[in-house]
């Protein structure tokens, strides 16, 4: 984990506690509980009910997430029962980039330019779209483990990018815009890496948000 993550700008630092949490998830509990605990002593509250917020944030960073993780061994258990899905993956990917590429032309007949490589202009959909995206493919992906649902989710994000940056070649060379290699390079990976990651955090957060099955 901390390999692929580290050489990632800013997401980078966030490798080795990541790693941290995944080989030691009770040690890394207990320290993120006591560091935060520690922390709060820092607010100046006055009075008795002072220890309510150090208690909040106890509960926060230990006994949460210790209930989030029988929650989810209890959908791990309901979802075993089910058929993997993989077919929904392509149509994930596929619509939101028709839905970029039908905007994006919008955008050129109004204005007669293309946001290459930049995405700026359309800054609104470039986190709506791919958000949509790693949710509903983790939400819809069956019986499939957890870590393969967030593995599908990021690949649909990065598979969305992919075809938005094939739809934008194809408008530019429909209107007789010549791209530089660097353009069409540029074109790709600032599509493919922000829509990957902006799913995973979609899919990570509909996993944190699944509705416990014993209260349904």
């Amino acid at each position: 984990i901390a390999i692929f993550l580290s050489y990632c700008k800013y997401i980078g630092y966030l490798a080795f506690p990541i790693q941290m949490n995944y080989r030691y998830p009770a040690l890394a509990r207990f320290m993120a509980a006591h560091w935060a605990t520690s922390a709060v002593h820092i607010v100046p509250v006055f009075g008795e009910r002072g220890a309510l917020l150090e208690h909040w944030i106890f509960c926060l960073f230990y006994n949460w997430p210790l209930t989030v993780k029988r929650r989810m061994m209890k959908i791990s258990e309901l979802r075993s029962s089910l058929k993997t899905r993989l077919w929904h993956i392509p149509f994930c990917a596929l619509i939101p980039a028709v839905v970029f590429g039908f905007v994006e032309r919008m955008y050129f007949d109004d204005t007669g330019l293309l946001p290459v490589p930049g995405l700026k202009r359309i800054w609104y959909l470039v986190i709506i779209l791919p958000y949509l995206v790693g949710a509903v493919t983790t939400r819809y992906a069956g019986g499939m483990v957890r870590l393969k649902r967030i593995i599908s989710a990021t690949a649909a994000g990065a598979l969305t990018g992919l075809f938005y940056a094939i739809i934008t070649i194809f408008t530019a060379q429909s209107q007789n815009i010549e791209l530089s290699v660097g353009n069409i390079v540029s074109c790709f990976a600032w599509r493919m890496f922000p829509f990957a990651v902006i799913s995973t955090i979609a899919a990570l957060i509909t996993e944190l948000r699944q509705p416990d099955p014993d209260l349904k």
